[in-house]
């Protein structure tokens, strides 16, 4: 849980306190959210970035010490910022 947003913690406290109720077709409509999560999650796109060496040769170092390769590091850095986990401060 620890993971979840506040909207999502919110709703798992809206389902667990009965105020949503199950679809009549569950499965359906459970195998078709499923495949549309597919189709939308697993999509990647490559990216181009310019970073000075000194800066990837920091994070490279960084990703060694916690047993990743750099890239999965750069996108889980990426992943928590774009879900308000991570702020920058400019």
């Amino acid at each position: 849980m620890k993971y979840l947003d506040k909207e999502e913690k919110q709703l798992i406290k809206e389902i667990e306190g009965g105020k949503w109720k199950r679809v009549k077709n569950f499965e359906q409509e459970k195998r078709k959210a499923v495949e549309a999560a597919k189709n939308t999650l697993n999509k990647m796109r490559n990216i181009n970035l310019r970073i000075s060496i000194r800066d990837l040769m920091k994070v490279k170092s960084r990703a060694e010490e916690t047993g990743i390769p750099y890239q999965t590091l750069v996108r889980s850095l990426i992943r928590q910022y774009a879900s308000g986990q991570v702020q920058l401060w400019v």
